[in-house]
């Protein structure tokens, strides 16, 4: 009975090892897709002018040209930074001059997320 218990110890021993390693190599696997989507250069390597992003309004007439979103994961260095970068590359895409009303609070998972509205000046 005792050899009995001890070789189910062993065997129960090995099986938790085994899901333990099985479960974090599932942890450790991160699609491609989703890491290059969160990278944005952090300048404008044209000669346009800045976008301006600001969470309020600006005083200008404008034209609203659609809600943007921008995503940084947590795992790496969050920073307003990488998340205004990634507005601002957004923003140019539609020829934005401005990006207006961001909430910075937005969150999915291990993503943290801004919203705003780009829009064009009259």
């Amino acid at each position: 009975m005792q050899q009995f218990l001890s070789q189910t110890r062993s065997i129960l021993a090995l099986v938790g090892i085994m899901l333990g390693s099985f479960l974090l190599s599932q942890c450790a696997s991160v699609p491609k897709a989703e890491i290059a989507t969160n990278f944005y250069r952090l300048q404008d390597s044209t000669n346009l002018p800045p976008i301006i992003l600001t969470t309020g309004e600006v005083k200008r007439e404008y034209e609203e040209l659609g809600i943007i979103t921008a995503q940084q994961s947590t795992w790496g260095i969050l920073t307003v930074e990488g998340i205004n970068a990634g507005m601002r590359v957004k923003a140019r895409e539609l020829g934005a001059d401005a990006v207006i009303r961001i909430d910075y609070s937005g969150r999915i998972g291990s993503f943290v997320i801004a919203t705003g509205t780009a829009v064009k000046y009259k």
